[in-house]
């Protein structure tokens, strides 16, 4: 019995201690894309669970879709999200726009389109039309940026259709590893009365 907590114990300090390496892969296929990723949230731009705040005093205003991405925007028309849109317009010229996850993911991804897009997401650049997504072994809070562009109709691009892995509840979890160290007690007092 002590010797099985030994172990135990070593191997749940060894889980912790160890140093977190994530491995983050680009992709640029949405197929390969969801097989690897698995999403458990789409986030279409259709407003049905979008918040819109706005602060008129910075002269911009935030829009947040399902609880789990908030975009901020340039209170002037040309970039954001308004009631009725089905996409979301990121940048032109020096106007604000920029989207972030509000707890952690495994998993971010979206349809790109536009003339010249020129973005980020997750510190990953890209400049073409498409399908754009990333997925971490680690959760991590990626964000979607515009990149400034010299010129006042390039680096405009719209996104849709977003991918969302989210990290499980971590009070689930808890919950399966007291229902584990639970069923080990009960069989060792099983097979320790026999």
């Amino acid at each position: 019995m002590r010797l099985t907590c030994i172990v135990l114990c070593w191997s749940a300090y060894a889980m912790i201690a160890a140093p977190a390496t994530a491995s983050t892969v680009l992709y640029t296929d949405r197929d390969a894309f969801v097989l690897a990723a698995d999403p458990n949230h789409l986030i279409t731009f259709d407003g049905s669970a979008a918040v819109v705040e706005i602060n008129l005093p910075l002269s911009s205003y935030q829009v947040t879709f399902d609880d789990l991405l908030r975009f901020n925007f340039d209170l002037v028309s040309g970039v954001g999200w308004f009631p009725g849109d089905t996409s979301v317009v990121m940048g032109r010229s020096g106007l604000l726009s920029s989207g972030s996850l509000l707890e952690p993911v495994y998993a971010l991804g979206f349809d790109v389109f536009g003339a010249a897009p020129s973005g980020a997401i997750g510190g990953f650049g890209f400049s073409t039309s498409g399908f754009i997504g990333i997925v971490s072994d680690q959760p991590f809070t990626p964000g979607i940026a515009y990149l400034q562009n010299p010129s006042p109709t390039m680096g405009t691009y719209a996104i849709d259709n977003v991918l969302v892995t989210t990290v499980p509840d971590e009070g689930n979890t808890f919950v399966v590893l007291l229902f584990a160290v639970c069923a080990l007690v009960i069989a060792r007092k099983v097979t320790g009365s026999e």
